[in-house]
């Protein structure tokens, strides 16, 4: 989901209403399967990289650039591409702390056992590295444009909250309290009243 919605002023503050036509079912990102859930984890949650609205080209999220680079079968590398993302360094999640390439990793780990993300992240995705706390580098076994964008475009979330990706249960994880809802993007979790709303606040980092 994509918002556009410019100050009138030019000031921040004020309030946006955004209405949803039921209760949210769950606070897992990795198991939400509606709308409204998304519509929410939109505005909370950020991935390497976003859709500028104007000209649907990818523009930066968690990552400042990226590259890609052909690979050729050696050792445990397979025919396919690489991919590096380079991390912004004062990328933070809502209790202050970096975001880090391990995060990243940790979160391709944890879709790899969603089933809500694409086939591909599975079938493709066979190597990861974190050479530093702000690289994150990914290998997969093809190429394309749509391959590229179905296994980076991944919402990221923080490993201090769900556990360790390669041995975690996706389906016993419980995130009920608001100091649990921690993301990156520009709103963060303040309350919910079942029924009635969800309400989120200005990250102001």
């Amino acid at each position: 989901i994509t918002y556009k919605v410019r100050l009138k002023n030019g000031d921040y503050g004020g309030r946006f209403v955004y209405s949803i036509s039921d209760n949210i079912e769950t606070k897992n990102v990795y198991l939400q399967e509606t709308g409204y859930e998304q519509a929410i984890s939109s505005m909370m949650y950020e991935s390497l990289w976003n859709i500028d609205p104007n000209n649907w080209k990818p523009i930066p999220g968690i990552a400042y650039a990226w590259e890609t680079e052909t690979t050729t079968a050696s050792g445990d590398i397979q025919d396919g591409e690489k991919y590096t993302f380079h991390l912004y360094d004062n990328a933070t999640w809502h209790d202050g702390t970096d975001v880090t390439s391990e995060d990243v990793e940790n979160s391709v780990y944890l879709w790899q056992k969603s089933h809500l993300s694409p086939g591909e992240i599975s079938k493709y995705v066979y190597k990861m590295e974190t050479p530093d706390d702000k690289t994150f580098v990914m290998y997969v076994n093809s190429t394309g444009y749509f391959l590229w964008n179905d296994v980076t475009s991944v919402t990221i979330t923080p490993k201090s909250v769900y556990g360790d990706g390669q041995t975690v249960n996706l389906t016993t994880i419980t995130l009920p309290d608001k100091e649990d809802m921690i993301a990156s993007g520009p709103y963060m979790w303040n309350e919910h009243v079942e029924s009635e709303y969800v309400q989120l606040l200005r990250y102001e980092d």
